[in-house]
């Protein structure tokens, strides 16, 4: 399975070429990256297609009329994401709640401990419903989610949830990454999508002030939220067919055949 070389330190894609018979990728965009440099690569699809199930989204049931919003939060699936993005969202889903009504729910990854949100919260005083098991669930019935970038954004698209992606590093880690990393989005859904179908906040974007005024006018926009959903409609199409795991499998019988004959 492909390493991001795509992302960043591209040259590596030529060790690459020299020691790999056969690469099976994730995503789409990434066959003419290795096409381009001579390397075999077959598209596998997503695994994420068959663990995501089709839910119904909650914008399917019509527009919210006097009752709250459903706001999803996704802070990330590493501690250090949660660190940077958690007190923003908080302090986000407080300014919105001054001008709109919403009912808030914090998505807690495998990865994370239930202590390291509920110190969070409780810093900033706010008894929000912290859920797990019923993620999915939880994403498909929210009618905007705030979101760390990675994996997370592809299963809230593949839910058709509308979503607005952060991502912040430190400083100087930031300038670094700007410098290496030559991509025209850093969120795997609109690198899927190839447009910007979702809203992108980076480091000074992130700050609560922005993220509330660039929330409550989305919510305030089905004309956008339509367009947005009709984006995301073709995520799971572009991600490839069921039975990705199937298919790399069927892959890696195939290149020792190959090798054995």
């Amino acid at each position: 399975i492909s390493p991001q070389v795509w992302a960043w330190r591209r040259r590596r894609v030529h060790k690459i070429a020299r020691l790999v018979d056969r690469m099976l990728v994730f995503f789409p965009f990434e066959v003419d990256f290795y096409r381009d440099h001579g390397v075999r690569v077959v598209h596998v699809g997503h695994p994420l297609v068959d663990e995501v199930p089709r839910l119904e989204q909650v914008w399917s049931r019509g527009p919210v009329e006097g009752g709250p919003y459903h706001v999803a939060l996704l802070p990330g699936s590493r501690p250090s994401e949660v660190e940077a993005l958690l007190p923003g969202m908080l302090e986000t889903v407080r300014r919105m709640s001054g001008e709109l009504p919403l009912y808030v729910r914090l998505v807690r990854a495998p990865t994370i401990s239930q202590a390291l949100l509920e110190r969070h919260l409780e810093a900033h005083h706010l008894p929000l419903e912290i859920v797990s098991a019923r993620r999915f669930e939880v994403i498909a019935d929210s009618h905007l989610a705030l979101c760390a970038s990675g994996t997370a954004t592809l299963e809230t698209g593949l839910l058709g949830t509308p979503m607005i992606v952060l991502y912040r590093l430190a400083g100087w880690t930031y300038v670094l990454a700007r410098l290496l990393v030559r991509l025209p989005h850093f969120s795997l859904v609109n690198l899927v999508l190839g447009r910007g179908s979702v809203p992108e906040l980076v480091q000074r974007g992130t700050h609560p002030e922005a993220v509330a005024a660039r929330a409550a006018a989305l919510l305030r926009d089905p004309e956008a939220i339509a367009t947005m959903r009709r984006g995301l409609a073709q995520l799971r199409e572009r991600l490839g067919a069921g039975g990705a795991s199937g298919r790399a499998a069927d892959e890696v019988v195939a290149a020792m055949e190959e090798t054995e004959g």
